[in-house]
């Protein structure tokens, strides 16, 4: 995907190329229809620890500001619904990474909803997921093999329209090949591909996705009454929001208190320290990198 916008918590729209944000969409809708041009990633976030309810806001808030931006240039608010594609993360968490496409689908329905689309399409969403890297020590590199595995079906259950599953080991010569067919394994042997809506009729997801739902809804229209993403102090405060978790997680595993993978709770005898948590990304995330740009 591409993007005529850069777009940072610390600073905002650093450009907005209204020219080549109109000749995109054009050219998306006379030629190639199935794309999907402009990306609103939350994954930087999430390897930095950010909850699951800012995750979701920071992507409903950013992609409300690309409608507003686009229809304030005359474009359709049809073209526009069409023309993203929301990446988002995934976590430890097998039922929430569920509840985590089901709930945003939901939440950007009811956004869209208020600008009168003419086609019910306009809708749905385009998700992408792509599995986490905080949560894939190098020690023991076989083991995220079933972590992939877990995460994929997850974001497939919870209704992804695409899924990248990043390779298990940074150094295995068949990290590649092997954490690419588990895409061949959920299609072709589970038959995920086959289920329109597998979770439909879960007590526990439909509570769950209400409940996160509710959260991020008072929260986007909390950071909407300050006028959005482009303004400064709504910025601060979802960087606020995301700090919090980040340095409660951190503190939580270096504890004991939450289990990210099993290393930072049962530590080999062989480790000369407690340093095993360090591996998740999330004790030595740099504290800058979640300033870095999310576009």
């Amino acid at each position: 995907c591409w993007s005529p916008m850069q777009f940072s918590l610390s600073d905002g729209f650093s450009e907005f190329d209204q020219h080549s944000f109109a000749q995109v969409l054009e050219q998306s809708k006379g030629f190639l229809p199935l794309l999907k041009p402009i990306e609103v990633n939350t994954i930087p976030l999430n390897s930095e620890g950010s909850g699951l309810a800012e995750e979701l806001t920071f992507a409903i808030c950013l992609g409300h500001e690309i409608i507003v931006r686009g229809l304030e240039l005359g474009h359709m608010i049809d073209d526009l619904s069409a023309s993203i594609n929301f990446k988002l993360g995934t976590s430890s968490n097998y039922l929430f990474d569920i509840a985590r496409v089901r709930t945003f689908r939901q939440l950007w329905a009811s956004v869209i909803k208020n600008y009168q689309p003419v086609h019910a399409c306009s809708l749905n969403a385009f998700v992408t997921v792509e599995t986490s890297t905080w949560n894939k020590p190098q020690k023991d590199s076989r083991s995220n093999l079933l972590r992939l595995t877990t995460e994929a079906m997850a974001a497939v259950i919870g209704g992804a329209d695409e899924l990248q599953i990043n390779p298990y080991s940074l150094n295995a010569p068949d990290a590649d090949r092997l954490s690419l067919n588990i895409h061949h394994l959920l299609r072709h042997e589970a038959g995920l591909a086959r289920a329109k809506d597998p979770a439909a009729g879960s007590y526990y997801l439909e509570n769950a996705s209400e409940a996160i739902g509710n959260l991020v809804w008072k929260q986007f229209n909390k950071l909407e009454d300050l006028g959005g993403l482009s303004t400064q102090e709504a910025r601060a405060l979802l960087y606020n929001d995301l700090l919090l978790t980040r340095e409660a997680s951190i503190a939580d595993a270096a504890a004991g208190k939450r289990s990210l993978i099993g290393f930072n709770t049962y530590l080999s005898p062989f480790e000369a320290d407690k340093s095993t948590t360090s591996e998740t990304g999330l004790a030595s995330a740099a504290e800058s990198r979640m300033k870095s740009e999310a576009q």
